[in-house]
């Protein structure tokens, strides 16, 4: 298994769309930029059979690095022609464009691009006709910049689900409950790290605190089943413990 990598300065969110292909009045494509994976865009409805494509463009204002791409909550279907992010130098995308495919997986899906891109215009695209409901759906999107610390966390962590059912009990010992989902949680000791380590857990602090959301993948080889959204589960800083050896316990929620 790889170390792990987090995404937490989404450049997707921080600027503004640009142009969009079409879209639900009531599902604009600012929903993708939207922290709670509740809201989506959704492209204008075309008739049985008719082709599915979709355009969302992002201007960062500037040339700025990208290597990891994240669509949560699409229903991009595994038959679809295109599935890609673009980068250029101008909003027409005619100059200095360069393409990554988005690995297909059903829900939501992950990749990072072999090749970091820096570019100031951004285009997601998809171009579909086996979606079967005659829309393109397109939950939160994430572009951004991975950092990897220089140490795995370290064995002893925990990894479970949390349940936030309601259960009530009778007199007679009848149960009745409000089943809620269950989020994943994560409680990741990190021993040891570089200082270089201890300020990118201090910049996802400051970045996110316990409220925007983050990408952690705990295994790049297999990013697709390996990533979530999650959000900090209280901010405790990481302790320095010699000359560039630093210690932090990660305690993460998924996003649902």
């Amino acid at each position: 298994m790889t170390r792990i990598r987090f995404v937490y300065y989404n450049l997707w969110q921080k600027y503004p769309v640009l142009a969009r292909s079409s879209e639900h009045p009531q599902f604009p494509a600012e929903e993708t930029q939207n922290d709670s994976r509740q809201f989506f865009f959704r492209s204008k409805y075309v008739s049985a059979g008719g082709s599915l494509t979709q355009n969302i463009d992002i201007d960062l204002g500037v040339a700025q690095e990208y290597n990891f791409v994240a669509v949560f909550d699409h229903n991009v279907s595994s038959g679809n022609t295109e599935f890609k992010v673009y980068g250029a130098d101008n909003s027409a995308f005619s100059t200095n464009v360069v393409s990554d495919t988005i690995t297909w997986y059903a829900g939501s899906a992950f990749v990072f691009l072999g090749t970091a891109r820096t570019k100031r215009y951004i285009r997601i695209k998809v171009n579909d006709t086996g979606a079967g409901t005659n829309y393109i759906q397109l939950g939160k999107i994430v572009v951004g910049k991975y950092f990897e610390p220089s140490r795995n966390f370290v064995k002893g962590y925990q990894d479970g689900y949390e349940d936030f059912s309601e259960v009530e009990f009778s007199d007679s010992m009848m149960m009745s409950a409000l089943q809620r989902p269950k989020p994943r949680a994560f409680e990741l000791p990190f021993n040891g790290v570089d200082d270089a380590s201890a300020a990118g857990f201090i910049a996802i602090l400051n970045e996110c605190g316990q409220g925007a959301p983050f990408v952690i993948c705990r295994d790049t080889a297999n990013p697709n089943t390996n990533s979530f959204l999650v959000r900090l589960d209280g901010l405790n800083y990481p302790q320095n413990t010699g000359p560039g050896r630093w210690d932090w316990d990660a305690s993460l929620k998924e996003v649902l």
